[in-house]
């Protein structure tokens, strides 16, 4: 049962017949200093670990199987289309960054780690996955989480409530909460720079600041947002400036700020104020 530790690129092939892999108790690391790739043929292997800190590890051409995955601070994991399986229902051990195009399978993967690491859609460039639903892990589903489409008409939506631990960014493609209206539960901060958000009608519940100043085209529908962070020493921003909001909700014990960035709120519903709501002058 030996460790393999490969730094350079990993093919399994059946050749003119059939390989059989026999999996071990050992691992299968990853520590190269350049872009790295692996086609497992879909066979089921020793516990993988992604330590590679210089470049991407992909996965390409077939799936795998395994009994755990890990990707250590610094590393990035790319699923890049292809299926990841557990050979049981488990959680994975996420310090770094799993990317994901967003039409891959996962097979008892309980989530991608809710306490630490960053996991990233960017779609198919176009290349007809589109729409692709954001996986749902349950009552926390991400700890990070990154929206970074190649190109800028990929879709990104929610098919149940979307729960992140830390920060939810929106970089780049549409993120359509419109179609299903699923409530939104972000701990840290909401960052949209992205080609267009779709609020939806659901509820977005932000425990940081929440800023869609640069989204190109921001649709409010009929959501809520409820802020309920920040202290009197440390208010959380709300920065919209000219995007128009529905209803704001400014919880209880909450203090957020408008800065001079994002001067004033827009809304097509109702604000209402239960904590405390500062705006800067222009």
């Amino acid at each position: 049962n030996p460790n393999f530790v490969f730094k350079g690129n990993v093919t399994v092939d059946n050749g003119t017949g059939t390989l059989y892999w026999t999996k071990g108790t050992g691992t299968i690391t990853f520590s190269g200093t350049s872009a790295q790739t692996a086609d497992f043929l879909d066979k089921t292997v020793e516990d993988i670990v992604i330590s590679n800190t210089s470049a991407t590890v992909s996965l390409t051409g077939n799936g795998v199987t395994t009994d755990s995955l890990t990707v250590d601070s610094g590393a990035t994991f790319d699923l890049n289309g292809e299926n990841l399986s557990y050979a049981s229902a488990s959680s994975t051990t996420n310090n770094g960054t799993i990317k994901l195009k967003g039409s891959e399978t996962l097979t008892n993967v309980s989530d991608l780690d809710t306490n630490s690491g960053t996991v990233v859609y960017y779609g198919d460039n176009g290349g007809g996955g589109s729409p692709f639903t954001i996986k749902d892990f349950g009552t926390t589903d991400y700890y990070n989480l990154t929206f970074d489409a190649t190109l800028g008409t990929d879709v990104f939506r929610p098919a149940d409530t979307l729960t992140v631990a830390n920060n939810l960014t929106i970089t780049q493609g549409t993120f359509d909460n419109a179609t299903n209206d699923e409530n939104i539960n972000v701990t840290g901060n909401v960052t949209m720079d992205n080609t267009q958000t779709n609020m939806g009608d659901g509820t977005w519940t932000v425990s940081g600041n929440f800023d869609n100043y640069h989204v190109t085209t921001f649709n409010d529908d009929a959501s809520t947002l409820v802020m309920n962070g920040g202290s009197s020493g440390s208010p959380v921003d709300l920065i919209s400036n000219s995007k128009m909001l529905y209803n704001v909700t400014i919880y209880a014990g909450a203090y957020v700020q408008v800065p001079s960035t994002g001067s004033h709120i827009a809304t097509a519903g109702t604000v209402t104020v239960n904590g405390n709501l500062s705006i800067a002058a222009n």
